[in-house]
């Protein structure tokens, strides 16, 4: 925490910080808060999100775009051990917003309805983009829950 870009350590009390000083028109007070990549998984009784999992940052929840996707959303995986990376871009027109990054799968698709045998994957890049700036450039599918695997 700073202020007027000197740090301030202030006290913290019952979970609110106290800072103690004579205050001035102008006065700016920044505050960082770490906000690491988390996986939320639902309740098993949720059907639809079983064996799925969302990505959360601080308060925000993510989501992909089929916009920035080849594949179906249905068919990209995020693999359990993938690490999630944040990434500062350029979102138009919602501007510079923090987007989640991952190297995932993608279970290619057959002409066939159902097939037999395992399924054939690829390296996919997955992105994410905060659930608020989503439909905001082109149509298409969104999905907050990603397989998991």
């Amino acid at each position: 925490m700073t202020v007027d870009g000197a740090e301030d350590a202030g006290t913290l009390r019952d979970g609110y910080m106290h800072l103690l000083r004579t205050w001035q028109p102008g006065n700016q007070v920044r505050i960082t808060f770490d906000m690491p990549v988390r996986r939320v998984r639902a309740h098993p009784r949720l059907r639809d999100a079983a064996g799925r999992v969302a990505l959360a940052r601080g308060p925000f929840i993510y989501c992909m775009e089929g916009t920035d996707h080849a594949a179906p959303l249905s068919a990209l995986i995020l693999p359990e051990d993938a690490p999630v990376q944040p990434v500062l871009s350029d979102l138009a027109p919602m501007g510079s917003i923090v987007t989640l990054h991952a190297e995932g799968r993608r279970q290619r698709a057959s002409d066939a309805l159902y097939a037999s045998g395992a399924a054939a994957h690829e390296p996919s890049r997955l992105h994410f983009i905060p659930y608020y700036a989503w439909g905001n450039r082109d149509a298409g599918d969104m999905a907050v829950w990603v397989r998991e695997a």
